[in-house]
C-alpha cells in the first residue's frame, strides 16, 4: 500500500475521468450498494503533500457499506472477516461515522495490519486531503499523520520511507511547525536519493521509475526547505509548484501588478516560457471575446411607450 503510494503520487496515468457505477456486496453483513468511482484519471503534478492535480477528485472514494459504515479500503481476506465485523461494529468505530473515509479507513488498518504502519500512515496523509475545505480538521488530521510518520524512520533502501518522511517535513511545515520541519528534513537521507537514472531504454521498468522518483524527491526537498526557510505554510507554495502551475500563478501575479517585483520562482526559463505562453494565451482570449462582442449586433428594445 505504502509503496505503491509512494510512487503513483509521482507518476501520472493519461487518461480522463469518466464516472461509472458498479455493484458492491459489503464483506461484513452482505449488503448490497452502489458506488461510483472512475476508470481513468489523468494527473497533471501533485501538491508537496502529495495530493494529485488531475482530471478526478482526490484522493479517490471508496466504496463504503451504507449500514455499517465500513470503508472498504482494500480486499479483505475471508480469515480476516471476523476480526473487521468487531472492529465495525465497536463503539469506537461507530462513534467515527462523522470522520473522512480515509480517516476511518487508517483506524482499520493500523488494527488489521498492525506490521504495516506506514500504510496507516499514508491513509491519514490521504484524510488530510479530504478536508482541504474544513481548516481546523486538517490540521488535526495533519498532526495524526505526523505523530504517526515520527515513528517510522526513513531507511535508504525502501522509497516508501523516504517519501514518507518529506511528507512528515512538508506536514510540519503546512502546521507552522518549522523547527520539527527542519529536523524531518534533516533526517532524510539525500545521498540515497541522489542516484543515477538509467539511461538504457530497455532498462527494468520499475528501475527506472524508482530512480525517477528518488530524484524527484531529491529535487523537491531542495525547494521544501526554500519554503520552510522562508516562513510559508501553504498547502501550494510557489517554490513546490511544477513549471506549468508556478507559470499559471507567475501570469496572475504579472497581470495583478505588472510593475510588482515577481518571486525567484518566475525566473526560471521553464516557467517563464510557460508564464510567457499563459500570457499571450490570454491576450488572444480577450482580443477575440471583444471582437465578438462588437460583431453582436446591438438589440434596439421596443417599451411601447411613445
Amino acid at each position: 500500500m505504502a509503496a505503491a503510494l509512494a510512487v503513483a503520487t509521482l507518476a501520472a496515468p493519461a487518461h480522463a475521468g469518466i464516472a461509472y457505477d458498479t455493484e458492491e456486496t459489503c464483506p461484513v453483513g452482505g449488503e448490497k450498494f452502489t458506488y461510483t468511482t472512475t476508470a481513468s484519471y489523468t494527473v497533471f503534478g501533485q501538491r508537496p503533500d502529495g495530493k494529485p492535480y488531475g482530471s478526478w477528485r482526490f484522493p479517490l472514494a471508496m466504496p463504503e457499506c451504507p449500514s455499517n459504515a465500513l470503508v472498504v479500503y482494500r480486499e479483505f481476506k475471508p480469515e480476516e472477516i471476523p476480526a473487521l465485523a468487531a472492529l465495525v461494529a465497536s463503539p469506537e468505530y461507530q462513534a467515527m461515522r462523522g470522520e473522512t473515509q480515509y480517516f476511518r479507513a487508517s483506524w482499520l488498518s493500523a488494527r488489521l495490519e498492525p506490521d504495516d504502519r506506514a500504510g496507516a500512515a499514508f491513509l491519514l496523509l490521504q484524510a488530510s486531503w479530504e478536508a482541504d475545505e474544513d481548516p481546523a480538521l486538517k490540521a488535526r488530521y495533519q498532526r495524526a499523520f505526523a505523530e504517526a510518520a515520527e515513528k517510522i524512520a526513513p531507511e535508504a533502501e525502501y522509497l516508501d520511507t523516504l517519501a514518507l518522511r518529506f511528507r512528515l517535513a512538508n506536514a510540519r511545515r503546512e502546521l507552522g511547525e518549522f523547527d520539527a520541519a527542519r529536523a524531518a528534513l534533516d533526517s532524510l537521507p539525500l545521498a540515497a536519493l541522489d542516484v543515477p537514472e538509467p539511461t538504457d531504454r530497455n532498462a527494468d521498468y520499475a528501475v527506472r521509475k524508482n530512480a525517477e522518483n528518488r530524484r524527484f524527491l531529491l529535487v523537491q526537498a531542495a525547494a521544501l526547505r526554500k519554503v520552510i526557510e522562508a516562513g510559508d505554510t501553504s498547502s501550494t507554495p510557489l517554490d513546490l509548484m511544477g513549471a506549468d502551475f508556478a507559470g499559471n500563478a507567475c501570469a496572475d501575479l504579472i497581470e495583478a501588478d505588472a510593475a510588482a517585483p515577481l518571486p525567484e520562482r518566475c525566473n526560471d526559463p521553464k516557467v517563464r516560457e510557460r508564464t510567457n505562453r499563459v500570457l499571450e494565451y490570454r491576450k488572444a482570449r480577450t482580443a477575440e471575446d471583444e471582437s465578438m462582442a462588437r460583431e453582436v449586433p446591438e438589440q434596439a428594445g421596443d417599451s411601447g411607450v411613445d
